[in-house]
């Protein structure tokens, strides 16, 4: 049953992959999977949702791609990291006391629940905690939700505009003639993939944020960095399959209440405040590491975005970026808000 059900996901992303790609959207297996299963569910129509085991898949997948770009000269050029990694929790931290106070201040929602409401700290573990000190868990769920299927949305259609239009340069990350090179390293492609898959697992059991594409992705630059084995896997329709996987598992997060929240008279001014005030956020802190770091503005934008640990680091790839700028930042974000608002939380409330 449980195949049955992923089959009918991966059917129906895929649907919205090719649609996409055809009506020349960009990033269309994220966006076209994305919305045509968050369509489906917004309506209510009755589909299955994806297995928890599956995100978990995806993610170690996106680790294992990513950790493939790993080389040592990628690592030397990982040096000046220090100062943007503690600039962003930092800065994600003080936005969640200002964007609390502000949204308790012009809205109908009390300080503990805005609070929560803002924090990019993840949905899941904000809604717990709203449970836990008896904020609105309903308000918090959903809008932890909106911001991450309006960010999903709006960054890769904003970024290809920006492209298009020649505002920020195209730039290629080095690649080599993978065809030839996956070809001779079958064997070893599979040694790498299995043991990025017991990495990711380890650190799911142990709790890690976003542990699957954590572990595989310091599984392969192990294996990369120290071990030699020069593993790369740069093939487009792999990345694609991720993007397809992580739309479905994001489209999960829809119901037919959210959908309905979004033109509710009552919530549509706190909706706009909330996202208003992520948006202005993550263009100040973009504007601030690209001074600091020197990165192009694309880099910056996706390390810097409020949402998608896992989603973030493969938009990258697709627009020709280097992943571990990306990941380095947001694992940063996640992990530092995530360990630190509950206890927050918990002591102010």
């Amino acid at each position: 049953m449980v195949i049955v059900d992923l089959s009918i996901l991966c059917l129906l992303g895929t649907v919205g992959w090719i649609l996409f790609k055809r009506a020349r959207i960009p990033s269309p297996a994220l966006l076209g999977s994305l919305l045509v299963i968050g369509i489906i569910r917004g309506i209510g129509l009755d589909i299955p949702a994806s297995p928890s085991w599956f995100s978990k898949l995806t993610q170690i997948l996106l680790g294992f791609y990513m950790g493939s770009t790993l080389t040592r000269d990628s690592v030397e050029d990982m040096r000046g990291f220090l100062v943007p990694t503690i600039l962003v929790p930092v800065w994600y931290l003080s936005f969640n006391f200002l964007a609390g106070w502000l949204t308790s201040s012009l809205t109908a929602l009390n300080y503990s629940t805005a609070f929560l409401a803002v924090s990019a700290g993840g949905i899941t573990e904000m809604v717990i905690v709203a449970m836990e000190i008896g904020a609105d868990v309903l308000s918090v769920a959903l809008l932890q939700t909106l911001r991450v299927i309006v960010f999903m949305t709006l960054y890769p259609l904003a970024l290809n505009k920006l492209m298009k239009n020649g505002w920020v340069s195209e730039m290629e990350i080095a690649t080599t003639d993978e065809e030839k090179h996956i070809r001779s390293s079958l064997p070893r492609i599979g040694l790498a993939f299995l043991l990025s898959v017991v990495g990711g697992m380890l650190l799911v059991r142990w709790r890690v944020p976003a542990g699957g594409m954590l572990g595989a992705l310091l599984t392969m630059g192990v294996l990369n960095l120290l071990v030699g084995l020069d593993i790369r896997v740069n093939w487009p329709p792999l990345l694609s399959i991720v993007l397809v996987g992580v739309g479905i598992t994001i489209g999960d997060s829809i119901t037919p209440a959210t959908a309905r929240a979004i033109f509710s008279p009552e919530l549509f001014p706190t909706i706009v405040l909330v996202l208003s005030l992520s948006t202005i956020s993550a263009l100040t802190l973009t504007y601030l590491v690209k001074k600091l770091t020197g990165w192009d503005w694309v880099t910056c934008a996706l390390a810097c975005a409020p949402v998608g640990f896992s989603s973030m680091p493969v938009l990258a790839m697709e627009y020709n970026r280097d992943p571990l700028y990306v990941s380095t930042l947001q694992f940063s974000r996640l992990f530092t808000l995530k360990a630190v608002i509950p206890l927050l939380a918990m002591w102010l409330f």
